[in-house]
């Protein structure tokens, strides 16, 4: 039994060292990854400040500046949900000064065609039409009626 009786030495298995190469590696290879990323990212991301500046050519001249042109000012009557309801109405074009003297004498030529056509929009709309907050429908309709007078550029 002496043979078989085990030295302390023997009984105990070997200490071994933890992986100092490999550790050592993933450790170089996870910072040259975080040095790369760090400079791809500062370079492609921001970039220098933007700074506003006015052109100055020769389309931004008097001409292209807007006037306002008064249309009519009157009341329109609608009888569409059965009540009468009267609209006081004001309508005025932005043009652009240029076509100012264009749309006087076009308005000034046909005056009571112009008025006609605003006031058979204001009959045949309904009601809930006319009460929209931001006058979409009605903006868009007497938009469209303008445009055939005078043309989408005046």
């Amino acid at each position: 039994m002496a043979d078989q009786a085990e030295t302390p030495e023997e009984s105990k298995p070997a200490k071994k060292k933890p992986p100092i190469v490999p550790l050592a590696a993933v450790l170089v290879v996870m910072i040259v990854e975080a040095v790369v990323v760090f400079m791809v990212v500062g370079a492609t991301s921001g970039g220098s400040s933007a700074e506003a500046s006015q052109l100055h050519d020769e389309h931004s001249a008097e001409g292209e500046q807007i006037a306002e042109v008064p249309v009519f000012t009157g009341q329109f009557q609608n009888l569409t949900s059965g009540r009468v309801y009267i609209w006081n109405t004001e309508i005025v074009l932005e043009v652009r000064r240029r076509n100012v003297e264009f749309i006087t004498h076009q308005l000034e030529s046909r005056q009571a065609a112009v008025r006609e056509a605003i006031a058979r929009i204001y009959r045949r709309m309904q009601h809930a039409q006319l009460k929209e907050p931001g006058s979409e429908t009605l903006n868009r309709q007497l938009t469209a009626m303008l445009d055939d007078f005078f043309g989408p550029d005046a």
